[in-house]
């Protein structure tokens, strides 16, 4: 999910999330990966971070790196929940697998009070 400030609350970009960061070391406390680190995603979804020379070959090889950027997730799924036993440093791919069953619920919860139609419905 993208970051909307007004879902947070106002001190969570200067001063929660960096605390958080900070106590778990800079690193997804699920798989392990560092803030910041290289590389790519092998067949068994592990990250495998590059240096210059892997990232050479990773690319010969049509393999894309990209940069981890962490985040901070709620493992209460509330994003106003400011406590620390709550919040969990994550990878995208660590935090996106935690929240899943979460926003499909809310997914289902919605279409079913749903009053919109679709305009291309007939």
């Amino acid at each position: 999910m993208p970051f909307k400030a007004t879902n947070y609350p106002p001190n969570w970009r200067d001063e929660i999330r960096p605390a958080i960061l900070k106590r778990d070391g800079y690193k997804c406390l699920v798989c392990g990966v560092h803030q910041r680190a290289f590389g790519y995603r092998d067949k068994n979804g592990t990250f495998v971070e590059c240096d210059d020379h892997m990232t050479r070959w990773a690319n010969q090889q049509g393999i894309s790196c990209f940069t981890i950027y962490l985040s901070v997730g709620h493992t209460c799924h509330d994003t106003l929940c400011v406590n620390p036993y709550h919040l969990k440093t994550m990878c995208p791919r660590c935090h996106n697998a935690h929240d899943l069953q979460n926003r499909l619920a809310n997914r289902k919860y919605k279409l079913k009070n749903s009053r919109y139609v679709c305009s291309g419905r007939k």
